[in-house]
C-alpha cells in the first residue's frame, strides 16, 4: 500500500506527498523493489505525471518501506490526502505500482461501456451507499472502461468485510457483465449503484469486476433476475438491490 502525507506549498498545483510502501505479507523484496521504483523513476523526475482530477499534480517529496497487514504484496494503492479529491487509488502490482494503471481492457469492453453511457435508460450512481468519497463510482467505473482503462476499485472496510476490505486496485470490467448490463437497458429503466467499487463481502465478485447491483426498480427485480439468469449469470435479491454476477 502507498500512504502519505502532504504539506502546503507555494504552487497550488503541485502537491507534495511523502509516499510509504508497505507489504501484507511482510515481503521485504516486493517493498524493496517498489521502493527503489519511486526513487528511480520519481526522484529523478521521470516518473509519469500522477495527476488529481481537478489537474493538480503530485510532486514526491520522499519514500519508506515497510510492513503492513493491512495491504496486499502484490497489490499496491496510492493515496495522498487530497484523495477525496478524485485521485483514483489504481495501481495493480509493484511493476505499475508508481506509474498508475498500465491493465489493458479488451475493445470489446470498451465499445460496451461506451454504448452504457451513450443508453439514456442507464443511470449509474454517482457516489456510494457509504457516501465514501473515491474514484470507484459506478459512473467513473463506465466511463474509465470506455477510456480504455481499468476500473478503480474503493478501499476502504465495512461491516460485510471488516479486514482487509475492499482491496483498492483497479480492474477491466468483464465483457460478460457489460452485455448483461447493456442489453437489459435496452429493455428497462435501470439503476447501477455499484461494480466494481464500493465495500462487498470479503470474496466478492464485485472486486474481480464480475458483479453489479441494480437498485431503486423494486417492481423489475424479478425480470432482473430472470434476465441475469437468461445470460448464464447468478442473480440474488439482496433487499435493497438485486446482485448479478458472472
Amino acid at each position: 500500500m502507498f500512504s502519505s502525507s502532504s504539506s502546503k506549498l507555494s504552487n497550488p498545483n503541485s502537491i507534495p506527498v511523502n509516499i510509504v510502501i508497505s507489504s501484507k505479507t511482510y515481503n521485504n523484496a516486493y517493498v524493496n523493489e517498489a521502493v527503489n521504483s519511486v526513487i528511480e523513476r520519481g526522484l529523478s523526475n521521470t516518473l509519469v505525471v500522477l495527476t488529481l482530477e481537478d489537474g493538480r499534480t503530485l510532486n514526491i517529496q520522499g519514500i519508506k518501506g515497510c510492513n503492513d497487514p493491512s495491504c496486499s504484496s502484490t497489490s499496491f494503492a496510492f493515496r495522498t490526502s487530497k484523495f477525496r479529491k478524485g485521485m483514483c487509488a489504481c495501481v495493480s502490482n509493484v511493476n505499475n505500482a508508481v506509474n498508475g494503471r498500465k491493465q489493458v481492457c479488451s475493445t470489446r469492453s470498451k465499445e460496451l461501456a461506451c454504448d452504457i453511457l451513450n443508453n439514456t435508460n442507464i443511470t449509474l450512481r454517482t457516489d456510494h451507499p457509504s457516501k465514501k468519497v473515491d474514484s470507484a463510482y459506478a459512473n467513473k467505473n463506465m466511463e474509465d472502461t470506455c477510456n480504455g482503462r481499468a476500473a478503480c476499485r474503493s478501499m476502504y472496510s465495512c461491516p460485510r468485510c471488516s479486514y482487509p476490505g475492499a482491496p483498492g486496485g483497479d480492474v477491466c470490467l468483464d465483457e460478460k457483465l457489460l452485455n448483461f448490463i447493456n442489453e437489459l437497458g435496452k429493455e428497462k429503466n435501470i439503476f447501477v449503484s455499484s461494480i466494481a467499487g464500493a465495500c462487498h463481502s470479503c470474496k466478492s465478485r464485485h472486486y474481480l469486476g464480475l458483479a453489479v447491483d441494480l437498485s431503486r426498480r423494486s417492481d423489475d427485480y424479478n425480470y432482473f433476475m430472470q434476465k441475469c439468469t437468461n445470460m448464464s449469470g447468478k442473480p440474488l435479491n439482496e433487499g435493497s438491490h438485486v446482485h448479478c454476477q458472472f
